[in-house]
């Protein structure tokens, strides 16, 4: 659940299919909505022993179960997995490409993602555009597994800001800053109809940045962040 796309695409299949779903245990809350059999691994260790454990777990797996199609989102060395098992249908998803701040690692990072992905017959991504900017010659495109909130019309006499997803690398202090800027802009009795929630979390310190820089500048009254809700918590 911590991954919109895949847990929606567990949530719409589970009835039809029986699904195993390995990932990561990073110590959060579980969100178990039945019908499928979630299997988690610790992150005990660097990250070499990390990734060996967990390609250990993925062999393990597919070598001593019985399915049909393995359906992995794309991690670097996803290759060595196609290796040791070469019988199995695989399909690779492509969530995204690199959003790193170095030019030269984003390159290296997209390299090696085209040159894997063209090992394996089934490639699904989340667009066209970013399919084309990949120079991919086969895939099919596999939309986000999010759904449509929004009910009824909609009324603009308020701006009401709204994010959602993860912080990491997606710059949203500049989006705050950015707020900020135009809140500043505006004649106070503007103001009260101006609002920015940010939903979201990552690993790095992007949360505790952008909540030092709202009670810097005093801006509590106009920003609010939630930190990570659950998705199945958003109509809320």
């Amino acid at each position: 659940g911590y991954l919109t796309d895949t847990y929606k695409y567990c949530e719409y299949l589970k009835n039809t299919y029986a699904i195993t779903y390995i990932c990561w245990d990073y110590g959060l809350p579980k969100i178990d909505s039945g019908g499928v059999n979630v299997k988690y691994i610790a992150r005990s260790g660097n990250k070499i022993t990390r990734f060996l454990k967990f390609l250990k777990s993925l062999k393990n797996e597919i070598r001593n179960s019985s399915h049909e199609l393995v359906f992995i989102k794309y991690f670097l060395g996803v290759s060595l997995i196609k290796i040791s098992n070469r019988k199995i249908i695989y399909n690779i998803d492509i969530r995204t490409n690199s959003i790193r701040n170095n030019q030269f690692s984003r390159y290296i990072y997209d390299f090696i993602m085209i040159y894997e992905s063209s090992l394996f017959a089934n490639i699904s991504i989340v667009s066209r555009s970013l399919a084309q900017s990949l120079q991919l010659k086969k895939w099919h495109v596999l939309p986000l597994g999010g759904e449509r909130f929004a009910r009824g019309d909609k009324s603009f006499d308020h701006i009401h800001l709204l994010y959602v997803g993860t912080l990491h690398m997606r710059n949203i202090l500049e989006a705050v800053k950015g707020f900020h800027k135009y809140l500043c802009e505006q004649p106070p009795n503007n103001r009260t109809d101006l609002f920015f929630t940010i939903i979201g979390d990552a690993p790095g310190n992007e949360l505790k940045e952008i909540k030092t820089y709202i009670s810097k500048n005093k801006l509590e009254d106009f920003i609010e962040t939630l930190g990570y809700v659950q998705h199945n918590d958003l109509y809320k």
